[in-house]
């Protein structure tokens, strides 16, 4: 082969590089949102001081603090996760809670509403459930919520491509993407950060059109399967047994 051939061919082989870097890029990007006609959220996930609760931020406003998340485990009837507004506790409203019977059950209730916050389980939160329906491995849960005026399914399953980037832990068990069961496109996923990003858990990227009710279930939903992933990890890792339910 000529040098002159052996340039070409060299300058075409890069040129091969980029495209298929170029359409990598596409297919992370079009994985997330099945048709680009509406515009897509990201929420960043970042720990808090003692690494038990979280806060929300969303990094198109400079990181500002726009949700806080309550995790709790040991107060008896108060709700597994409580999504609070806002950062600062005294300006806190209740936005939404998740509820479950332990750590292994198959069901999550999950409240929408401010019902106040000595009164996290008042009549003025709409309850939906979320049902496992994968066994042992909880990595399929089906909730319904209306987008609308129209009852829809979505589908939480635990992923290891859609939604995860090279700075995220494409092998953590805490990956998600949500399909709309109808249409089984992806309209939510959920990625875990490396350890190395101490501070940083994760990052929620979501479509905007289906309204701010349907951000929240989307959120709250996904942070109790968080929640019940991280218990169930510390149980694993101490000699402290979780026990049984039905």
């Amino acid at each position: 082969m000529s040098p002159t051939s052996e340039s070409l061919f060299g300058h075409s082989r890069d040129q091969t590089k980029d495209v298929l870097a170029e359409a990598d890029e596409r297919t992370r990007e079009e994985s997330m949102v099945a048709s680009v006609n509406y515009c897509v959220k990201m929420l960043d996930v970042v720990h808090t001081k003692t690494h038990l609760n979280l806060r929300i931020c969303d990094p198109m406003q400079d990181n500002a603090c726009v949700y806080f998340v309550e995790n709790s485990s040991f107060t008896p009837k108060k709700p597994d996760v409580i999504l609070f507004s806002g950062n600062k506790k005294p300006d806190r409203s209740i936005l939404g809670v998740a509820r479950w019977s332990c750590m292994y059950s198959k069901d999550v209730m999950i409240g929408l509403g401010d019902a106040g916050s000595r009164n996290e389980n008042g009549p003025n939160i709409l309850w939906e459930k979320m049902t496992c329906t994968s066994g042992w491995t909880y990595s399929e849960h089906h909730w319904r919520y209306s987008v609308d005026h129209e009852n829809r399914e979505y589908v939480w399953k635990r992923t290891h491509r859609e939604g995860v980037e090279p700075e995220h832990n494409s092998w953590s068990s805490m990956n998600f993407k949500l399909l709309d069961a109808q249409t089984n496109e992806v309209v939510a996923t959920y990625a875990s950060y490396t350890l190395k990003a101490w501070t940083k858990f994760g990052r929620f990227t979501f479509r905007q059109d289906c309204g701010q009710s349907w951000q929240l279930m989307v959120l709250l939903t996904c942070l109790a399967l968080i929640e019940k992933h991280r218990r169930r990890d510390r149980v694993r890792s101490t000699t402290y047994g979780g026990g049984s339910c039905s």
